[in-house]
């Protein structure tokens, strides 16, 4: 099995070292690649500088993604679409270039896929949430064990989320490329869950650190940036709209499937679907009516 340690970046000058830092310090040998986006803000220099002179037991692979012209979701979607196209390997262990992951993330990574009796499409681990100060803030709720997970508890409790998981090739070339509207961390860990392939390892081994970034990629971030209750109030809609969006997008997916054999498992997951699918459309009709009320102009989608 070959893994790649992924790490995609775009405009993460101030946070970026930290990142490669804990990448350098796995305790596992693994093909390191750091990808920019065509960062403007000396992003490829502070990588450059923080690798420079490593001798160290990874390999270090320094790439830069040619497609620079979208920018948002869309431009992280085309980033990781790309990766896929470069970096030869059998699994993709990816994090973003402003978090933080455990040393031993590759190793338990590595140790977890060769016990499992069949490899999983999507390896998730649990992730714990630190401030700016890197102070810790808690860890991910769900589950509270370590277990195969279905797509309804996936949709249900979005397990798997950020930059913890792990991706297999053939559930890239599956489902992807994927598309621009996709939210990463739900699309694809619920595909693998459609073919019992997500395995979520209970350890807290990738930290998701809360950054003060105006230029977050997605909206929740660009929310808890906005120094406007009026934005956050608009930006709070979009969520909401782009949830549905994407649980759309699966449904689709859910619906190829039965149209191709019909069974019960994914009658139900199709039906269990429908109801979320109605339970998110009132939130967001909710988020729209509470908008309107305040005479305030909903927002468009920033990609």
């Amino acid at each position: 099995m070959r893994y790649a340690y992924v790490m995609f970046a775009r405009n993460k000058a101030p946070w970026v070292a930290e990142t490669v830092r804990s990448m350098l310090a796995q305790t596992h040998p693994v093909d390191i690649y750091l990808s920019d986006q065509g960062s403007t803000d000396g992003t490829l220099d502070v990588i450059r500088s923080t690798v420079d002179g490593y001798n160290g037991p990874h390999r270090i692979h320094l790439i830069e993604c040619p497609e620079t012209e979208r920018h948002g979701r869309a431009g992280l979607i085309a980033h990781i679409n790309w990766l896929q196209t470069v970096i030869d390997a059998d699994y993709f262990i990816t994090t973003a270039a402003d978090d933080i992951d455990h040393r031993d993330r590759v190793k338990r990574t590595v140790e977890t896929i060769a016990a499992l009796p069949r490899v999983p499409l999507f390896f998730g681990t649990c992730q714990y949430f630190t401030g700016p100060n890197l102070e810790y803030q808690g860890i991910t709720a769900h589950p509270q064990e370590s277990k195969w997970i279905d797509p309804i508890e996936h949709l249900r409790d979005l397990v798997g989320g950020s930059c913890s998981g792990a991706w297999s090739r053939r559930l890239l070339d599956t489902y992807g490329p994927m598309p621009d509207t996709a939210l990463v961390d739900v699309y694809m860990p619920f595909c693998a869950a459609l073919e019992d392939g997500f395995y979520f390892l209970h350890e807290p081994l990738h930290s998701y650190v809360w950054r003060p970034d105006p230029n977050n990629t997605g909206l929740m971030g660009r929310a808890d940036n906005s120094g406007s209750r009026r934005q956050r109030e608009r930006i709070r809609e979009l969520v909401q709209c782009e949830l549905i969006g994407n649980l759309y997008l699966m449904a689709r997916i859910v619906q190829g499937l039965y149209a191709a054999s019909p069974t019960e498992r994914l009658e139900s997951i199709l039906n269990s679907m429908y109801a979320i699918l109605l339970t998110q459309g009132s939130g967001w009709f909710d988020a729209r009516h509470d908008l309107v009320k305040q005479g305030i102009r909903p927002a468009r989608m920033p990609y």
